[in-house]
């Protein structure tokens, strides 16, 4: 599955784009530019699978049309194959694209994605390609009886005609690769990233920069660091935005240059892809692009007349091509312009961004691990340099463009920039940091266009500065690449293993904070309680801020637990056992099954949530009273537990000096360094006990118990949630229990710092539940215990 995800994919995506380049210039009887072969061939899918969705195709019938295409240009070149072959110079600008997106994941030897817990819209890409597969464009609706967060988000997007070109090609490689469309995803954003990189390269190569630079140019266009970074997070759409304007570019150079009346209409659908993939938000760039190359075609004297024919060429493909799209373009975009619009009070949205980003990141350095931090110290004074640097040479390359006449350059930024200075004082922080994002590359291209065609007497001087340039772009990489949040793959799998067991048994509460539940648990009827669209959000004791945070079930009313004939927990040591009248069927790595039973009846719910260890001692007062509540024929049920051995991090006496106070998590502490924390226990019931570490980080954490390794902890993880370590024999008396954080290494999240909370052990022959009669309700006094409940029945 990993190896057809990382090699097969992009194989059949240059076969199937390609076919649809050949084929399209057979039937026109034009030349595409060389390196738009997969590009343009990337526009061309994307318009013929949106078109047969919105038809009502599903993902067979229209992966057998994408198919079908690509076999019929493929045969259409047989007569030239070896002429073919020599126009794919931009290849190389894909491949090492394509292999800067890739190497995250490919350097932890399995598939998985990047940016897990740090946007999470990648969850709704996969459940809007997985949708179109299955039903196409058709609304699931809303009905009570079998609605669930997954349906009610599909709901939702596509009432909202949410654009999703880019969603069908991922659906269409969905359907032609093996393994699944979760191992896809990345290798998806990667040839994105390399379709913008190879057309980059036809723009570059056109003015006049040789195949090998045009090649590494355009890959640290596409790599500078905000764009990159961009790409770690998951968005699909931004990418592939970028990937139809350097196309669109890139024809558009063609058009001014050689005049074919077929060039236009290639250059129609471009735009048409820009609106496939990004709909109302994507018009200002093509109104933007269209205003350039007209501009382009008057300063080059050319006949009015022709002009007017091409134009009239190209908006007629464009409408034709983009119907799909322009049917949808005034709803999506009266829910951008919220998300997007100008009053005053967004100008506070940050979204997931921490504070407004710099103009400066436009220029594609950034030497933090996170752009959304500033660059400080040595290196904010190194980002400034280079930042300069970039951005002089832009303004060099934008000038010996304009001197010597070159269109292309031009064409990529132009547009880009335009829009980033007319939107950015008319958006929220949240939309300005997508536009840069956007405009990065087109000044990262100018630049490098102007150290590529310096002068003989400036060329050693551009030979450094182009050397600082990659250099710069590698070092903000390979930061963006050690704090990258990479998915805990097995944990998702654990999630479909739940998922298929209960599917069709009704509505499952999912109690944990986990966006992608919705995704890989979709066989059952998922409800995620904290999510801001689900059938039915979490009601809690006392009201409070919910969205995307954990609550125990003892924090929850007790009529909106049992509302739910099932409940799926993340195994944890201080999870709540679920009400008396729920039953535990089953349990995988990850998580545990239960099933509401129809008795006993729970009359009242007595929570003694702690905060680690979810233990609690009832004065004799409360029990006594429960007693009293639960009256003749009534019991008191109590769910023991045995109070955990703790060490906790946050307040360890023995905790090494670069491990600090969380910021606003006062349980947790950052590990900036490597280091320890130790504590001494005293145990009483000796036996076998299981380890727990809360937190989310990128490097192992090593558990030790009196100085022997007794397992570790790693990986990114939701808030408030632990991971199991492995078990342990302890003794009577006194153990020394410490976590240990090593040195840093070169796997891709190693210097992801997260949060660090407390080990705990728990024994593993805990009790369970303990029942008395009213009467005998004193006998309760003293003990641990998770609840205690008043039933009947």
């Amino acid at each position: 599955m990993t190896l057809a995800a990382w090699l097969l994919t992009p194989l059949v995506f240059v076969l199937i784009t390609s076919g649809a380049s050949l084929g399209f210039e057979r039937l026109l009887r034009v030349r595409l530019p060389d390196a738009a072969l997969v590009p343009f061939g990337y526009c061309v899918v994307v318009v013929v699978a949106l078109f047969g969705f919105w038809a009502g195709l599903r993902g067979l019938a229209v992966t057998l049309v994408v198919a079908v295409l690509a076999v019929a240009g493929i045969a259409s070149a047989c007569s030239d194959l070896r002429g073919h072959a020599a126009r794919c110079s931009g290849l190389l600008a894909f491949a090492l694209a394509y292999g800067l997106y890739m190497l995250p994941v490919v350097a932890t030897g399995h598939w998985t994605w990047t940016g897990y817990n740090f946007v999470n819209d990648t969850a709704v890409q996969m459940l809007l390609a997985g949708h179109l597969d299955d039903a196409a464009l058709a609304n699931p609706g809303f009905d009570p009886a079998t609605s669930s967060t997954t349906s009610e988000v599909l709901r939702i997007y596509l009432e909202t005609n949410y654009p999703v070109g880019s969603h069908a090609v991922l659906a269409v490689l969905d359907r032609l690769v093996p393994g699944g469309l979760a191992p896809l995803y990345q290798p998806n954003l990667a040839l994105l990233g390399g379709t913008a990189a190879m057309a980059l390269s036809g723009v570059l190569q056109r003015a006049g920069v040789r195949w090998h630079l045009a090649a590494l140019g355009a890959a640290v266009a596409v790599g500078g660091n905000l764009t990159f970074q961009y790409a770690l997070q998951g968005n699909m759409k931004e990418l592939a935005l970028l990937a139809a304007l350097a196309t669109a570019a890139l024809l558009a150079d063609a058009l001014v240059t050689e005049r074919e009346l077929g060039l236009a209409v290639a250059l129609g659908l471009a735009g048409a892809t820009i609106l496939a993939v990004y709909s109302a938000a994507g018009a200002p760039y093509l109104v933007l692009l269209a205003a350039s190359v007209l501009l382009a075609l008057l300063l080059r004297r050319v006949a009015w007349r022709w002009v007017l024919k091409a134009a009239t060429v190209a908006s007629a493909a464009l409408v034709i091509a983009a119907l799909p799209a322009l049917l949808s373009l005034v709803t999506f975009g009266r829910v951008a312009s919220g998300t997007f619009a100008t009053p005053a009070a967004l100008q506070n949205d940050l979204g997931h961004l921490l504070r407004p980003l710099k103009d400066a990141q436009v220029a594609g350095v950034w030497l933090t691990q996170d752009y959304r931090i500033a660059a400080t110290g040595t290196n904010g004074a190194l980002t400034d340099a280079l930042s300069a640097l970039v951005l002089a040479a832009a303004v060099i390359g934008a000038l010996g463009a304009v001197r010597r006449r070159v269109v292309g350059p031009l064409l990529v930024a132009g547009p880009t920039l335009a829009a980033l200075a007319i939107l950015s004082p008319r958006v929220s922080p949240y939309a300005n940091g997508k536009l840069l994002a956007i405009a990065s590359v087109g000044v990262m291209l100018l630049a490098w266009f102007a150290i590529a065609r310096a002068g003989r007497p400036h060329r050693p001087l551009a030979a450094c500065a182009g050397a600082l340039l990659c250099f710069g772009v590698a070092w903000s990489d390979a930061l963006a690449y050690h704090g990258v949040k990479l998915a805990p793959t097995d944990r998702m799998a654990s999630l479909r293993d739940v998922g298929e067991r209960l599917e069709g048994r009704g509505l499952v509460l999912v109690n944990e904070p986990e966006e992608f539940a919705k995704v890989f648990a979709t066989p059952a009827q998922v409800n995620a309680s904290t999510e801001s669209i689900t059938p039915r959000q979490i009601v809690l004791r006392q009201p409070q801020v919910f969205s995307n945070r954990h609550f125990d079930l003892d924090l929850q009313a007790l009529e909106y637990v049992e509302g739910f004939p099932w409940v799926v927990l993340r195994r944890s040591p201080e999870a709540s056992r679920p009400p008396a009248n729920f039953r535990q069927t089953y349990a995988n790595e990850h998580y545990v099954v239960w099933k509401r039973m129809d008795a006993p009846t729970v009359l009242e719910h007595l929570p003694l949530e702690g905060r680690d260890g979810g233990v609690g001692r009832p004065s004799c007062q409360e029990v006594a009273a429960l007693g009293r509540r639960a009256g003749a024929g009534g019991r008191l049920v109590a769910s023991e537990r045995t109070p955990p051995l703790v060490l906790d991090t946050a307040s360890a006496a023995e905790r090494s000096p670069g491990w600090g106070p969380h910021p606003y998590l006062p349980e947790m502490v950052v590990t900036a360094t490597p280091g320890y924390a130790r504590a001494t226990v005293d145990v009483r019931r000796p036996g076998r006990y299981r380890g727990w570490v809360k937190g989310s980080f990128g490097r192992s954490i090593e558990v030790r118990v009196d100085g022997r390794r007794a397992g570790a902890a790693k990986g990114v993880d939701n808030l408030g949630q632990w991971h199991e370590t492995g078990d342990v024999e302890l003794g009577r008396g006194r153990h020394v229990l410490e976590l240990r954080r090593a040195g840093g290494g070169l796997a891709p999240g190693d210097g992801y710092l997260g949060e660090l909370g407390a080990l705990l052990l728990t024994r593993v022959e805990d009790a369970g539940l303990r029942t008395v009669e009213p009467r005998d309700a004193k006998s309760l006094c003293g003990g641990s215990y998770d609840w205690i409940e008043a039933v009947r029945g």
